[in-house]
């Protein structure tokens, strides 16, 4: 089998919480919002969280690492939820959006090359029925989330 069969245009990194993809939308989202059409997934509790937490770090970088040398990734993609679990009564939205900057950080000291994209995902109930939206996180406006 070739090389090239085994490519894939990203990693996509969120929080292993159901809701994210209990519509089937995600991946359609991730196609017209940000055009990733094949990519891999890392889902762990937090999303973000977990690169900066010093117990999981080393096993997440390694996950990407993985994801780098077998699938050849060119970007990651970091989502972090609204109404997140492992972040508690902490998950504010300033509180998503800093770990997902400071997440970025930690991956550009380590993987250079990489286009590392910042994705907030609102969860939104609809008659509990569970629904996404994708913000993009500006990275020159530190204070703006825009869709």
């Amino acid at each position: 089998m070739s090389d090239k069969n085994h490519q894939c245009d990203a990693l996509v990194f969120k929080c292993m919480d159901w809701r994210t993809e209990s519509s089937g939308a995600l991946r359609q989202e991730l196609r017209s919002a940000l055009g990733i059409k094949d990519f891999d997934t890392i889902s762990v509790a937090g999303g973000a969280k977990s690169i900066l937490d010093e117990a999981t770090r080393k096993t997440m970088m390694s996950y990407i690492d993985l994801s780098f040398r077998l699938h050849h990734i060119k970007r990651v993609v970091l989502i972090n939820h609204t109404e997140c679990g492992a972040y508690g009564d902490s998950g504010t939205e300033e509180k998503l959006v800093f770990d997902l900057r400071e997440a970025k950080k930690t991956l550009e000291s380590h993987f250079s090359g990489l286009k590392i994209q910042l994705v907030l995902m609102r969860l939104i109930d609809k008659n509990q029925e569970w629904h996404i939206a994708l913000e993009h996180v500006l990275d020159k406006d530190p204070d703006a989330v825009a869709v």
